[in-house]
């Protein structure tokens, strides 16, 4: 009984989230490391340092359609009641470039791509002209320059193409390679080791659970900056959990401990990790997830979670995303969408509250709809959900009509 009470003084003096996230954000925690990579192998990584243009693109003056390279001086008097015809005198496919066939009235039959010709400033679309026996007729003047990209009006070269601590996408790497970059600067991946505590994930155990928490937050993390694995189980023994914690912290950048978090009195996780850190705070005013500790063991982060699935996986987000953020600068970790409350909600004065959420596209924008849950462990309720709401321990409800603001689930990559 004493053990119990003083695991439950553990949590007599919960912090705000604000304060929680704040003490995260100012830990010691030691720097990732960084590398240079082929572009080709970056998506999803964390740039380190901005990347510049190391060239112009496009590298020369392309039509942006298929058609014919003309002089627009050539084509000034083409008119309705005035046609003028041109010889066509060559042909420009892309890929094809140094084509030097220009002759003053003539034009050149050039595709979508092609490097339009040195002295030609414009370009007529096929289907606005006609075409016979190699010769166009047009019936109308073309602007300077019409259907042509100029060299360079793409990318300049010593443009920023890709800010430092951006996440890399499809299109970054499409401008890197046309920018004539080959290789890029990133934040090491963030190795996560994830441990499960408890006597009831053994099988042999009387009320065996299946280990369902571990594989979802190793699931939840991977993504292309994060690289999750499991890092072992413990029974509820402090050696053995802290003979795990301790080799896990020798392999990866920050250890995930689940199960040791509620009052029970074979929760043997804070006297195991104590001995090995420094606490960062013990306990938050957030629903779900209040018993959330975190420590921190020379410069590394131990996330100590509740051993059930889906509120271990809800308050878990928020500090890793903190983490991350003061790692990397990283600024979006989820996609954030806004969208207009279906129904009051009603929140518990003093605690920030983690809310899951569905969204329906209607005729004005996106309704939230609030799932309803039969407790905080409740697994159908994500399978419903689209992503979560966070409400301020500072506000205890929201009026249907309130816009909100939805963290989406499953858009981190």
């Amino acid at each position: 009984m004493e053990k119990i009470r003083r695991k439950m003084g553990r949590f007599l003096k919960l912090i705000s989230l604000e304060e929680a996230l704040e003490k995260v954000r100012l830990a010691p925690w030691k720097p990732l490391g960084r590398e240079v990579i082929p572009v080709a192998k970056s998506l999803g990584r964390i740039a380190f340092s901005d990347v510049k243009a190391a060239v112009a693109f496009p590298h020369w003056n392309r039509s942006l359609v298929d058609g014919f390279a003309v002089k627009a001086q050539d084509c000034r008097k083409a008119s309705e009641t005035n046609p003028m015809t041109l010889p066509v005198n060559g042909i420009v496919e892309a890929g094809k470039s140094k084509f030097e066939g220009y002759m003053e009235g003539a034009c050149t039959e050039i595709y979508t791509g092609g490097v339009v010709p040195a002295d030609y400033d414009a370009v007529i679309m096929a289907e606005d002209c006609s075409i016979g026996n190699g010769i166009i007729r047009i019936t109308s003047p073309p602007k300077l320059w019409a259907n042509i990209e100029k060299a360079g009006d793409d990318i300049r070269k010593g443009d920023v193409i890709l800010p430092s601590s951006k996440r890399i996408k499809p299109w970054h790497i499409t401008a890197l390679v046309s920018a004539g970059v080959d290789a890029v600067e990133v934040y090491e991946k963030i190795r996560v080791g994830v441990i499960s505590t408890g006597n009831e994930l053994f099988s042999g155990a009387e009320g065996k659970i299946q280990n369902t928490t571990q594989n979802l937050i190793i699931n939840f993390l991977n993504s292309g900056f994060v690289e999750a694995d499991f890092a072992g189980m413990a029974h509820d023994d402090v050696g053995e959990i802290r003979e795990l914690a301790i080799s896990a912290l020798e392999k990866y950048h920050c250890v995930v401990v689940t199960g040791g978090t509620s009052l029970g009195g074979k929760d043997e996780v804070p006297e195991a990790i104590a001995n090995i850190s420094n606490v960062v705070f013990g306990g938050a005013m957030i629903r779900p997830g209040r018993t959330m500790t975190i420590y921190e063991s020379k410069g590394k982060p131990v996330f100590s979670i509740s051993g059930v699935p889906v509120p271990s996986m809800l308050s878990f987000d928020l500090f890793f995303e903190e983490y991350l953020k003061s790692m990397t600068g990283l600024k979006e970790y989820h996609r954030v969408v806004s969208g207009v409350l279906s129904s009051n909600l009603t929140n518990k004065a003093g605690y920030a509250g983690i809310y899951r959420v569905k969204l329906v596209s209607g005729e004005h924008g996106l309704t939230v709809e609030v799932v309803r849950t039969h407790g905080t462990g409740s697994i159908s309720s994500i399978l419903d959900s689209d992503g979560t709401i966070l409400i301020p321990g500072t506000v205890e409800g929201l009026e249907a009509g309130h816009v909100v603001e939805v963290k989406l689930f499953g858009d981190r990559f």
